[in-house]
């Protein structure tokens, strides 16, 4: 039993055994780190605590969770509307897994398709790189702290108009023009377990510095209107966005332009194991199950965990073991996976799209207008769904 799926369980409140005594322990250690939390914003909504101006439009993408709200794909897609509104946009990360000793802020991507990245998953971390690769046309800088990444840009020809964060809710030192909040609505609502407790970064409360919310996979929401009366109550008046994420038909690892021939109901005839290192790994096996996906073998590792010669290994041994066909990964997944990519069974990706369902014009409103007010122009409109 790894601690992995023990602390699932606690912020789930789904303790048994041995565990609730562990649940004893990490409850008071929540409440201090929630105290710390607590004076921390109070101190920057007082300011007391100094907010820096970028001197360009600033949007933060980020969640209450520790991870699995869809943030980083949903800040790629954002980014991609933004050049298709005529701005320049900068993509930020914060390189989350980078090695001690790395340059505080450096540029990954110069946003040009088919350019080389600078970096790989090992020394920027994986979230940048997919962020490059799942809008290859922003250019898309490393930045602990946030508002440095201007000075890696500044003067070059897509000096930024723009700068989407992914991950910036709880970065309070860059002042954000627009804050999107992402949730993850596949679960029900619930209370927050803080850290270490459970898996939330910030109480529900802290919504109510969001200007838009953004309710992922809606598709695998099982009560709407349970959110919505939750949200109303914790975060009354803010606009909600509804957004599924698709899952597209499985391609092989080395060829993305090649998805599986037949489609899913090929893919769901055969013999697959799972393979991902997500923050919700569960929404990604029940999507599969909607597509008649039953995994004959799953190992769930926890969110940015490495992929290294020994789980290439032990999914080896599993392809023969369990008479495996091959595995199915996510694209998050596969910037780490690739490297071993000839020398393990197939690995078949599973891409996904998000696409914006009730609330997206509203977010488009919300968008143009943050942007002219910083920017000083207009661009072209373009509908909400291409978001």
């Amino acid at each position: 039993m790894s601690w992995f799926e023990i602390h699932r369980r606690l912020d789930r409140g789904e303790a048994r055994g041995a565990e609730r005594l562990l649940a004893g322990a990490l409850y008071p250690v929540s409440l201090l780190y929630g105290l710390g939390i607590g004076i921390r914003n109070l101190t920057y909504d007082a300011h007391l605590l100094p907010q820096r101006e970028a001197g360009c439009c600033v949007i933060s993408v980020g969640g209450l969770s520790a991870g699995g709200s869809g943030k980083t794909p949903f800040a790629a897609r954002l980014a991609r509307a933004v050049g298709r509104m005529g701005y320049r946009p900068l993509l930020v990360a914060r390189g989350y897994g980078a090695p001690q000793g790395a340059p505080e802020s450096r540029l990954l991507s110069i946003g040009r398709p088919r350019s080389t990245l600078t970096e790989s998953w090992e020394t920027a971390g994986e979230e940048a790189v997919l962020l490059a690769r799942l809008a290859p046309e922003v250019p898309v800088a490393i930045a602990r702290r946030r508002e440095d990444a201007l000075g890696v840009v500044r003067g070059r020809e897509f000096d930024p108009e723009v700068m989407i964060l992914d991950g910036g809710f709880q970065y309070r030192r860059l002042k954000a023009d627009l804050h999107v909040v992402m949730i993850d609505v596949s679960v029900s609502p619930g209370p927050a377990r803080l850290l270490p407790w459970g898996g939330m970064r910030e109480p529900w409360g802290s919504l109510k510095r969001a200007d838009v919310l953004v309710l992922h996979r809606a598709e695998l929401c099982a009560d709407p209107e349970a959110w919505k009366d939750f949200l109303s109550r914790r975060a009354p008046g803010r606009p909600i966005v509804w957004c599924e994420n698709r899952m597209g038909v499985p391609y092989p690892l080395s060829f993305p332009d090649l998805p599986e021939p037949g489609g899913w109901a090929v893919v769901a005839g055969k013999r697959w194991g799972v393979w991902t290192a997500l923050g919700h790994p569960e929404a990604f096996l029940t999507g599969l199950g909607k597509h008649g996906v039953r995994p004959a073998w799953t190992r769930c590792q926890p969110d940015h965990a490495p992929f290294t010669r020994r789980q290439a290994d032990e999914l080896t041994w599993a392809a023969r073991s369990q008479h495996l066909d091959g595995f199915l990964i996510t694209e998050k997944d596969a910037v780490k996976v690739e490297a071993f990519g000839k020398q393990i069974p197939p690995i078949h990706v599973v891409p996904a799209t998000l696409s914006l369902r009730e609330g997206g014009e509203t977010f488009e409103v919300l968008l143009r207008e943050a942007i002219v007010e910083k920017v000083g122009r207009i661009g072209p409109r373009i509908p909400a769904p291409s978001l």
